[in-house]
């Protein structure tokens, strides 16, 4: 009949500090992503919302009737928005619920880039910026 030596096995100490080093390792790597995640959302968020912003701006502006004088002249005319009467190049600020206080200003080029029709560019500037570009043809 064969001697047993020692009818204990289990892990030893040192075999437990390698595998907690090993796991501690890997929750390291797993908070790192998760901070990566976080970060990439709440840029994508407020991307998501210059845009949206950008895109309500531009499409209030091609709105406008074509007969309109901003549209017409060279110069900055007066027109009625929701925001305020503004004008080329006025710049409002506005602050969105979760997404940050954003500013957007517009500027109308007339004749661009061919005649009769005017190019409309709003920017927003906020935690990103953005640009956007659309054209409106006019009448004289």
């Amino acid at each position: 009949m064969p001697i047993l030596k020692n009818a204990e096995s289990g892990f030893t100490m040192v075999e437990m500090l390698i595998a907690i080093t090993i796991f501690t390792i890997g929750l390291l790597g797993l908070a790192g992503m998760q901070i990566t995640a976080i970060k990439t959302n709440s840029l994508a968020n407020n991307l998501s919302t210059a845009t949206g912003l950008a895109e309500g701006v531009l499409e209030e502006i091609l709105a406008w009737q074509t007969t309109d004088p901003v549209f017409a002249t060279t110069s900055a005319a007066e027109v009625n928005w929701d925001f305020d009467p503004i004008t080329s190049g006025d710049q409002f600020s506005t602050t969105l619920a979760g997404g940050g206080t954003y500013q957007a200003n517009f500027f109308i080029t007339k004749d661009v880039p061919v005649g009769n029709v005017s190019r409309v560019s709003v920017t927003v500037t906020g935690a990103r910026n953005l640009t956007l570009v659309g054209y409106k043809r006019y009448v004289d």
